[in-house]
């Protein structure tokens, strides 16, 4: 999701403030937002003005809408290959970050 998610950004000139929900920052600001919208799935997008909410996988055009401040749509058409190229992603990524933190020590505490 988050090559759409700066495809939007940079489409509509809108920041997208995403938040890694493994460190304490990020997971205190899900935990807020997760009792707002009832749900405790991500990922999760929570339009601050607005109050509409997106959770889990959704499309370009659906997410949008949602950053424009308009109602998404509660049921995205996702097509299967975009939930293979996100699940890829997102396993890919952590296999990178583990392997940085062995290799840096490093921790999302710090």
């Amino acid at each position: 999701m988050e090559p759409i998610v700066r495809e939007v950004s940079k489409e509509t000139g809108l920041h997208i403030e995403v938040f890694n929900v493994n460190n304490k920052k990020g997971s205190k600001v899900y935990s807020k937002i997760s009792l707002l919208c009832n749900t405790n799935s991500v990922p999760l997008y929570y339009n601050l003005k607005s109050g509409y909410s997106i959770v889990g996988v959704t499309t370009h055009e659906n997410l949008r809408n949602w950053a424009l401040g308009q109602n998404p749509s509660k049921i995205a058409n996702v097509r299967m290959e975009e939930l293979e190229e996100a699940a890829y992603r997102v396993t890919i990524r952590i296999k990178g970050e583990e392997k940085m933190i062995k290799r840096y020590g490093i921790s999302d505490q710090q």
